[in-house]
């Protein structure tokens, strides 16, 4: 018995080393990447160190498209801000609040956090535990913990460690090419029912919804641990009314009174398909809109209400 767990416990020791040469390869490999939020999707590849900023953006794609093509630099022209950008495409709260804690542990900070949140990122596993974002990132130990720590499936983090040794990560590294200036010229239902069926893969289940509505809570006290004021904003699409709605809308009443954090449903403020590239993502000339007639106005307000305690809805 004695000699067996000898073999075992040799077995596991050469695995882990292996492991360990794997992890430390991949590191190596990319620890001197470093782009601007405009070039690449990565969190990790634009994320500085010891930085202070007066906007972080979080969200999905609604969020990540005020960096992509060049906006980056526009949208803080137009603020008279500094802006970082942890938001991804599809990504969910869990996602999310393991980028928001990896932000703060590299000695960043940020005044006021802007969440572009979405009904659909309550819906699923797919867009949470299960969200394989990692893919288009670079292979950081740090990060690590923090898939553990937020709960991401550990098939996401073996996906994130193989992607590194990839003919895809080695071609590109994560850098994009966008061209986010189409004009959409009019808004066609077979197209917006498709969308919508797409970012509800499952469905939608209320139950589902509010499994995820503690994980959005503990990003709350994260980032009121850290002084950030937050402020939530539903995003313009042409989608319409999306499954969940009225469930966040209520979800937000409801921090408005527990946390004093304002929110901003602008889910029908721009109806113009001119403005977006496609039925829920808003182009170059709608980005710009969206800063200087929705976006700067909450940021003046929130300045003037330091305490959250400012809320309006349309």
């Amino acid at each position: 018995m004695k000699k067996f767990w000898w073999k075992a416990a040799l077995f596991a020791g050469i695995n882990l080393l292996i492991l360990l040469f794997v992890l430390v390869q991949a590191c190596r490999k990319d620890d001197d990447l470093f782009f601007h939020y405009s070039q690449t999707e990565s969190v990790l590849n634009s994320l500085p160190e010891n930085q202070a900023y007066d906007v972080l953006i979080m969200g999905s794609s609604h969020g990540r498209i005020f960096s992509r093509s060049g906006n980056h630099y526009r949208v803080e022209q137009m603020l008279g801000k500094t802006v970082a950008n942890i938001s991804r495409s599809a990504a969910g709260i869990l996602p999310e609040k393991a980028y928001l804690d990896y932000f703060y542990s590299k000695g960043n900070s940020a005044k006021t956090i802007v969440y572009f949140i979405d009904p659909f990122v309550f819906s699923t596993r797919s867009w949470n535990e299960r969200q394989y974002f990692l893919t288009d990132e670079p292979f950081e130990f740090g990060f690590l913990p923090m898939l553990f720590k937020h709960g991401i499936d550990p098939g996401v983090t073996y996906a994130y460690v193989k992607s590194k040794f990839g003919r895809e990560w080695r071609n590109n590294h994560g850098i994009i090419k966008l061209d986010e200036t189409y004009a959409l010229k009019y808004i066609v239902q077979e197209s917006v029912r498709n969308r919508i069926q797409a970012l509800y893969p499952e469905g939608y289940s209320k139950a589902t919804f509010d499994f995820y509505v503690p994980e959005l809570e503990k990003t709350i006290r994260l980032a009121q641990q850290h002084q950030s004021r937050i402020i939530f904003i539903i995003p313009s699409t042409l989608l319409g009314k999306t499954p969940g709605q009225d469930d966040l809308l209520t979800l937000l009443k409801q921090f408005e009174t527990r946390y004093a954090i304002p929110y901003y449903d602008y889910s029908n403020a721009i109806r113009t398909p001119g403005l977006f590239y496609n039925h829920d993502h808003l182009n170059v000339r709608g980005v710009g809109y969206f800063t200087k007639h929705y976006l700067k106005p909450v940021l003046e307000a929130s300045a003037s209400s330091p305490n959250n305690s400012t809320n309006q809805t349309h």
